[in-house]
């Protein structure tokens, strides 16, 4: 699975509107991932 976006994961618990359920989401997907971050020139 590939998640992409334009805010940082920090900024996920403001744009899904419940920090709590944000953290556990994020704590799911997280746990065996590899999180690379791109920045633009």
């Amino acid at each position: 699975m590939i998640l992409t976006s334009n805010r940082g994961i920090a900024e996920w618990g403001e744009v899904f509107g419940d920090p709590v359920v944000t953290t556990a989401l994020l704590d799911r997907l997280l746990h065996h991932a590899v999180a690379a971050r791109a920045k633009a020139r």
